[in-house]
């Protein structure tokens, strides 16, 4: 794990589940991930392996132009990355061992943007299989928030065992940066910078409070939209 917002997401996870393999769902407390919702995905399993998002988050949002929450995951990657991407999160669900994946995606003829994702079971009873994700920039291009991209790829993967441990982030230097790049996100978002063409999606649904309500939601117990037949 390369960022300090993927990090920060394990070991909250981590300290969750002390010595079990994993989380139950109503542990996770959004107040403690409120600084980082605008990178904080849950994606739900199901038997057609389509992963579709419960929740989105605002960076997700901004790359398509358009908000994602209901949408398969899966179908956000290329055609050639579809299959191991979808293996990746089987295993991560069966075997409730954490992983963590290299992406890319850019708008045609524009330079990459890297990506990291990092991808938490969570124990759900006898509910349909729930992931806590992250996804955090490793290199953002000046067109994000003004170009959106039509798929992502997949670069790399790894697990993530018992064993392992992160670094300890220092919390204040990271509120800071959470701030800031909240801060860019929500300028995009809200047009104090161009927006995608094409973005469909405004007002308070996509706000702050359109990126928490979600949240709540979902760790809540309440229901969702389905997915969207694209």
């Amino acid at each position: 794990m390369r960022q300090c917002g993927t990090r920060e997401l394990f070991a909250y996870w981590n300290a969750l589940r002390g010595s079990r393999v994993a989380p139950d769902r109503g542990d996770i407390n959004p107040a403690a991930l409120s600084h980082m919702l605008s990178d904080v995905m849950v994606l739900e399993g199901d038997e057609a392996e389509t992963f579709p998002l419960r929740v989105s988050c605002l960076r997700l949002n901004i790359l398509f132009g358009r908000e994602r929450r209901a949408s398969s995951f899966i179908d956000l990657f290329a055609r050639e990355d579809k299959q191991e991407m979808r293996a990746v999160i089987r295993a991560v669900i069966d075997g409730m061992l954490p992983a963590v994946a290299g992406l890319t995606a850019a708008p045609a003829g524009q330079s990459a943007a890297s990506l990291e994702v990092i991808l938490l079971p969570l124990s759900n009873g006898d509910g349909n299989p729930r992931l806590l994700c992250g996804i955090a920039p490793i290199v953002m291009r000046s067109w994000f928030g003004r170009s959106e991209v039509a798929c992502l790829r997949l670069c790399s993967s790894r697990f993530l065992h018992q064993s392992e441990t992160v670094p300890q982030t220092k919390p204040l230097s990271r509120a800071v940066q959470s701030i800031d790049d909240n801060r860019r996100l929500l300028s995009a978002f809200f047009g104090l910078s161009p927006l995608p063409v094409g973005f469909r999606g405004s007002g308070a649904r996509n706000g702050p409070s359109g990126q928490v309500v979600p949240f709540l939601r979902e760790f809540a117990g309440i229901g969702y939209d389905k997915p969207e037949n694209k």
